[in-house]
C-alpha cells in the first residue's frame, strides 16, 4: 500500500509539472520565430534543367509560367513551331527564343504582344485584352531584371500629310469576290466561329469582311497584315510557299482596292496633319 501511495504521489507531481509547462507556455512569453527558407517555386509542368540565370529565372516566374498554361503552348513548344518560347522541357532554350520576340525596354512593342493584338490566338474575350496581359508579364520580367520599375516611353507618331484616301465600302460585294474567296480556302480551318478569332474565313461575308478591314491596307495592299502574315511570318501559307501565298493575297487586295475610287480632300476645308497614337 505504501509503494502505491508513494507512486501516486509521484504521478501528481509530473502532472503538476506539466501544467506549470503548459501555464508558462500560454503566458504570453516570446518564442523564436523560424526564418523562412527560400524554396524554387513548384511548377508541376516542368521537371527539366534549372534555369542557367538569375534572369532566365525571373522570365520563367514572370512569362513562362504564365504562357504555358495559355495558347501559345499549342505551337511554340518543344516538338511545335519556332520560336519556342513557351519549350516545355528546357526553360533555357525557351529563355532564347523569348529574348527574339520580346522587347523588355519596350514591352508593349514586342512581337509576342503585336501578334496577339493583332488577332494571333488570344484565350481572352478580346484580342487587347489579351496583348495588355502578355504586356505585363513583359513588365514584370523587365522590372525584375533590371532591378528596378520600367518606364513607360511614348514615341511620337509618324508625320502624315493628309490627302487623297480610300475608305472601305459598306457593302461587301467586291470584297467577296477578290479576297474573300482566298479566306475561306485556306484560313477556314482555324479563323471561324467557335474555333479562333479574327473570323476572317467565316461562312457569312459580312462578318469575315467586318473582321478582314483593319487588317487590309487599301493604300498599300503590300503592307496588309493578311500579307505580312504571310510574307513575314510564314503563318500557314498554302502549298508550302509562303512567297506565292503571299503575293497571292496582296494582288487579291490589289483587286480589291482598285474597285474603291479615291477620295480627294476638300480644299476648302482645314486640315492638320493626319497624326494616329495606337
Amino acid at each position: 500500500m505504501k509503494t502505491q501511495t508513494v507512486q501516486n504521489s509521484r504521478m501528481l507531481g509530473l502532472l503538476l509539472a506539466c501544467l506549470l509547462v503548459l501555464v508558462g507556455c500560454g503566458s504570453g512569453q516570446s518564442t523564436e520565430q523560424l526564418a523562412d527558407i527560400a524554396r524554387d517555386p513548384v511548377d508541376s509542368n516542368y521537371t527539366g534543367p534549372a534555369p542557367d540565370t538569375n534572369d532566365v529565372q525571373n522570365f520563367k516566374l514572370s512569362v513562362w509560367d504564365n504562357l504555358v498554361t495559355k495558347t501559345c503552348a499549342e505551337c511554340h513548344s518543344s516538338g511545335g513551331q519556332a520560336p519556342m518560347f513557351v519549350h516545355d522541357t528546357n526553360i533555357n532554350t525557351a529563355y532564347a527564343a523569348a529574348n527574339t520576340v520580346v522587347n523588355l525596354s519596350t514591352p508593349s512593342q514586342s512581337t509576342l504582344v503585336t501578334k496577339v493584338a493583332g488577332g494571333h490566338n488570344c484565350w481572352l474575350a478580346s484580342d487587347s485584352a489579351c496583348a495588355d496581359t502578355i504586356t505585363s508579364y513583359i513588365e514584370n520580367w523587365a522590372g525584375d531584371s533590371a532591378g528596378s520599375v520600367n518606364q513607360i516611353t511614348l514615341r511620337a507618331p509618324a508625320i502624315k500629310n493628309p490627302g487623297d484616301t480610300k475608305v472601305f465600302p459598306d457593302d461587301n460585294v467586291d470584297f467577296s469576290t477578290t479576297v474573300y474567296p482566298l479566306l475561306t480556302t485556306y484560313c477556314s480551318a482555324c479563323h471561324v466561329e467557335g474555333i479562333q478569332t479574327p473570323f476572317i474565313a467565316s461562312n457569312d461575308v459580312d462578318t469575315s469582311y467586318e473582321a478582314a478591314k483593319n487588317r487590309i491596307d487599301l493604300q498599300t495592299p503590300s503592307g496588309s497584315r493578311l500579307v505580312q502574315r504571310l510574307r513575314s511570318e510564314f503563318h500557314n501559307c498554302w502549298d508550302g510557299d509562303c512567297v506565292s501565298s503571299a503575293q497571292e493575297m496582296e494582288d487579291a487586295i490589289s483587286d480589291f482596292s482598285d474597285t474603291i475610287s479615291t477620295q480627294e480632300l476638300d480644299e476648302e476645308i482645314v486640315a492638320s496633319k493626319a497624326l494616329s497614337l495606337t
